[in-house]
């Protein structure tokens, strides 16, 4: 394993801790999307150094999603969703 892998591994450890402890709604969205880019960033240094081109269609499709989720989970809250 290269020491970039460990060192984002290491990041999205500590935001998987953030994302557990915080309390804010935006926090928590905040915290989904950097540790998406995270992975995929991680999943793009792995396909860089294992020579698996396959994997940037994949890559690829996580990113749309990722910003397609944290747009349609902003869209939701900022209408106030979820008021009990």
């Amino acid at each position: 394993m290269h020491i970039l892998e460990i060192f984002i591994l290491l990041s999205l450890f500590m935001i998987l801790i953030r994302l557990i402890l915080t309390k804010s709604k935006w926090e928590k969205v905040l915290s989904y999307s950097s540790f998406s880019s995270k992975a995929v960033i991680l999943m793009l240094v792995f396909s860089l150094v294992s020579d698996q081109s396959f994997l940037l269609d994949v890559i690829i499709i996580f990113l749309i999603l990722n910003i397609w989720g944290v747009l349609i989970i902003s869209a939701y809250m900022e209408r106030g969703g979820n008021k009990r």
